[in-house]
Order: structure tokens, then sequence, then C-alpha cells
């Protein structure tokens, strides 16, 4: 994902660190999965040290070269055997990393082990709900997502490393119509009725007040709700107190 790309797609993921944002100020940040460095660089505008790590060398040579700030360090390194010698946080983001993953056990023991006690994790992933209705409906695949979990298999499997663990569902923002029928359909019926995606988009701006998906948006164009967790593409999690492991 990359700030130059489909504009619609960045801001589903742009807002994703904006929701982080309230999180960090004045506190420690690793930014797992950081890319080309855009979101560990949005961070570090109110974090105390943000790190951001990725396994491409490539995208870490383009972060290092491009966000600049001293507060701010990027490092290649595979999170699921992150050396301990990268230290300690208090605050892990963790987007749209775990569903590329077969086995992502490793990546929540790094997390786990990474945070100071009483440390946060910000995660996010594609509902696995959503995900395979559009597999099934749309023909819609993506051959990189091998491990995409369902709300609540996301929530089982966190815990497993956390005490506390709260899910959102990441939506556009509509006005009060859009609200009160998404929160009807917990089935996600509506798919499966209207299969045209242009025509679910064109049905969603004129009534609904759905933002254009093809144009940049904020944060405000999005709603992180507990109330639609099933009804949303996109799984974001908040988990605390990670329980220590060897």
């Amino acid at each position: 994902m990359v700030p130059w790309g489909d504009p619609g797609l960045f801001a589903w993921h742009r807002a994703r660190y904006e929701f982080a944002l309230p999180f960090v100020p004045n506190r420690s940040v690793l930014d797992i999965g950081c890319g080309e460095g855009y979101g560990a660089a949005l961070l570090s505008v109110q974090a105390a040290e943000v790190v951001g790590i990725d396994y491409s060398p490539a995208a870490i040579g383009h972060a290092r070269s491009t966000y600049r700030r001293r507060n701010l360090r990027f490092v290649v390194a595979d999170a699921t055997r992150l050396d301990p010698a990268i230290g300690r946080f208090d605050v892990v983001t963790c987007f749209e990393v775990i569903e590329h993953l077969g086995n992502p056990e490793g990546l929540l023991d790094t997390i786990a082990r990474t945070l100071n006690p009483g440390g946060l994790l910000v995660l996010s992933t594609p509902n696995g709900l959503v995900d395979r209705l559009f597999d099934v409906v749309r023909g819609e695949h993506y051959e990189y997502h091998i491990n995409v979990l369902t709300p609540m298999d996301l929530r089982r499997f966190v815990k497993t490393h956390f005490q506390h663990a709260v899910l959102y569902g990441q939506c556009h923002r509509g006005n009060a119509l859009h609200l009160v029928l998404k929160s009807l359909d917990p089935l996600n019926l509506r798919h499966r009725l209207i299969r045209s995606l242009r025509l679910q988009r064109a049905l969603g701006g004129r009534l609904m007040g759905l933002p254009d998906y093809a144009t940049s948006a904020s944060l405000g164009s999005f709603r992180f709700s507990r109330l639609l967790v099933r009804q949303s593409p996109v799984s974001v999690l908040t988990a605390q107190s990670p329980r220590r492991t060897r």
C-alpha cells in the first residue's frame, strides 16, 4: 500500500493509522509491516519514538530516504523472529499483516514479548465473514490472503496472548439510513441481494451519504464501530496487558 496508488484503498489504510493516533502521544511505538513508511511517519508526529519494521529491504530503503525524523527509524526484520535487541514498546501497531501468515503464532508471541507491561496492540485484518462472501458472490480472491479470520476467531486467538481485547468494524461512514440498514444486516445479505459493486456504490452514494470510493478520504469518512463488527469489511482490534511468554 503506497500513497501514490489507489486513493480509495489508501484512504482505508491511512484511516487505521489515524485510529491509532490517540493511543501514541509521548509513547514508544513499534509499527509491524510498515511498508513504505507513511503510517510510521504519521505516528511519529505524536509518539515519543517510532520504529517501523518490514521484511522488504526495498520498502525499508524507501522509508529511510523518504521519512526523516529524529524519533523515527526503520529496520529490516521478520516480525515472527524479532531480535529482542530491538527493545520494548508501549504500543504495537500491526495493520494487514496477520492474513499473510500461514502460522501467525510467532507474530503474536513476538508482540506479547515486545510490549511493556500494560502495553497496547492495535491490529487490523480483513473480516473473514465478508471476505469469504466476496469470494463467492463477486468472484474476488486475493492470493496473498492465506489466513483470513472471522472477527470471533481473531478475538479468540489474540486472547490467548492478551488479557483484554476489543473488536471494532471499520466501514465507510454514511448517513443515519446507512447506519440503520447496516445494523440490521449482521448476516451481510445485502451483498447477496445486490451483487454489482458498481450498483452498491451508486446506491450508497445517493441514498446513504457514503463518500466517493475513488477519492482520498480522512478518518471522518470511516466508522470504527463495536456494533458493526460482523458487517464491516475490516476487523480492527485493540488488545492490552500481554500474557508473558517464554
